[in-house]
């Protein structure tokens, strides 16, 4: 590496440490490059290997470069901004659960790695939570967030919304705001939909129906799927095979007794009494119209049908088969096979896309926003197989 700018550099260590910021500021080193070798710094500002050593020490503790052993010395995306770390917010409304609880280890692994801290707020399910999330961590002086949208539908989303006016550096995992440009992570909901019906077709049945929640976006996309996979494999469609419940959020129904409710994902409501009911409709059919299989938009839904069919003396999957959207953990960890079949969402996959986005975006600004699409995994359990 010459000297930056046509200076000479100092013979000192204030001078090392002045010449490799220059170059990581000005991207002389590009994020990922590597840094000279140890020998060629200490060559060519005439210092002793513990000098050289103790300023990339420094460089590094201050999240610029990594020095990965029998590799070399690189330069990380990690920067500082007035004499700290820069700082992520990350804001869920629900940051529990099988569905957000590996996405947050996700966002933490992948920022952590990039020498990034992150600050976490903890949201909440009622209308007014994620204001107060999103304002209590721009109060903090952050530098980029990460946000699930709530999806209750008495919020407005004002002081996300004036994030995405200021282009403040911002990433939304899984919702969308349709009408505004922001970067967004999600799930390939329309896709993972068409695959789980399309493995149904591939064992033989041709009668599928359709069991989920209305006005819940990625719900919606899966809706999409399904009648595209349907149309695709030329399956004849029938519209008291699709069964769309109308959903209920907890502050829409805050007194109410619990064994009323079907409660899925981030708090969202479902009446029981409502699925039982589509349940028998759709056992009732004719038997030449009634479904062999049906495709449910998350598991919740999945077990609720499977224990209301044994109420009626129906078996899975010798008399019905069910496939469901579902969850995937952290990769790394063994988890035991469900007896569900499911599409596994790549939730941890989707919190580390999500950190490598925003880092993407504090690093350029201008460049156009972008939506990435991952796709899960079919894995095939008890709940479905082949027609007789």
């Amino acid at each position: 590496m010459s000297s930056v700018g046509g200076v000479r550099p100092r013979p000192s260590a204030a001078g090392l440490r002045e010449h490799l910021t220059v170059a990581l500021r000005e991207n002389l080193i590009p994020v990922g490059g590597r840094l000279p070798t140890e020998k060629a710094l200490m060559d060519q500002f005439s210092l002793s290997r513990t000098t050289v050593r103790k300023v990339l020490r420094d460089l590094e503790m201050e999240g610029l470069i990594e020095r990965q052993q029998g590799r070399g010395t690189f330069r990380t995306a990690g920067r500082r901004r007035a004499g700290r770390l820069w700082l992520t917010g990350v804001w869920f409304n629900w940051l529990g659960g099988p569905h957000w609880g590996p996405m947050i280890e996700g966002i933490r692994d992948e920022m952590a790695h990039a020498r990034y801290h992150c600050v976490f707020e903890v949201g909440g399910l009622n209308a007014g939570d994620e204001d107060r999330g999103i304002a209590s961590l721009v109060r903090k002086d952050l530098d980029g967030f990460i946000v699930a949208p709530s999806s209750n539908p008495d919020d407005d989303h004002a002081p996300l919304i004036e994030l995405i006016e200021r282009r403040v550096p911002l990433v939304l995992i899984e919702r969308a705001l349709p009408g505004y440009d922001v970067d967004l992570v999600t799930t390939y909901h329309e896709l993972g939909a068409e695959e789980c019906v399309s493995f149904l077709f591939e064992m033989g049945h041709r009668r599928i129906a359709y069991f989920g929640i209305e006005g819940l976006r990625a719900r919606d996309g899966r809706l999409v799927g399904y009648t595209t996979a349907m149309a695709r494999h030329d399956l004849r469609f029938d519209p008291e095979w699709i069964k769309v419940h109308p959903r209920v959020t907890l502050s829409g129904a805050p007194n109410l007794d619990e064994e009323q409710w079907i409660t899925t994902v981030a708090g969202t409501r479902v009446e029981r009494s409502l699925c039982r009911r589509s349940v028998r409709e759709l056992i009732s059919l004719p038997a030449e119209r009634r479904p062999t299989a049906v495709f449910a938009i998350n598991t919740t839904l999945a077990e609720f049908l499977i224990e209301e069919l044994s109420q009626h003396g129906l078996r899975v999957p010798e008399d019905l088969s069910v496939v469901a959207f579902g969850e995937a953990g952290h990769p790394e960890r063994h988890e035991p096979e469900s007896q569900l079949t499911t599409y596994a969402q790549p939730n941890y996959a989707l919190g580390q896309q999500a950190a490598r986005l925003l880092i993407q975006r504090m690093d350029a600004p201008a460049e156009p926003r972008r939506t990435v699409l991952l796709q899960g995994r079919l894995h095939v359990g008890a709940s479905t197989r082949p027609i007789a």
